[in-house]
C-alpha cells in the first residue's frame, strides 16, 4: 500500500483551490466571506500549509462555489485515491 504524503497532499489541493480561484477572478476575501472562515485560513490552505476538518472541506465546497468531490479530484488525478 502507498504511503500517503500528507505534505504533498495539502500543497496539490491548495494550489488547486488557488487555481480555481484565480481563474473566477475572485479575492481571497471574497471566497473567505462566502466560506465563513477567516481570509487568513484560506491563505493557510491555499499555501498547503493547514491540515483542516471535514467541516472546513464543506465549507471551502460552498466558498469556492463547487462540490467537495469537485474539489477532491485534483488529489485522485495525483494518485491519492
Amino acid at each position: 500500500m502507498q504511503k500517503i504524503d500528507l505534505a504533498k497532499a495539502r500543497k496539490i489541493f491548495g494550489e488547486a483551490l488557488r487555481s480555481k480561484r484565480e481563474s473566477a477572478n475572485e479575492t481571497i476575501d471574497e471566497v473567505a466571506a462566502r466560506a465563513g472562515l477567516a481570509p487568513s485560513r484560506i491563505i493557510q490552505i491555499e499555501g498547503g500549509e493547514l491540515n483542516f476538518h471535514l467541516l472546513t472541506l464543506l465549507k471551502l465546497s460552498r466558498g469556492y462555489q463547487v462540490g467537495a468531490d469537485k474539489l477532491l479530484e485534483c488529489l485522485a488525478i495525483a494518485n491519492y485515491k
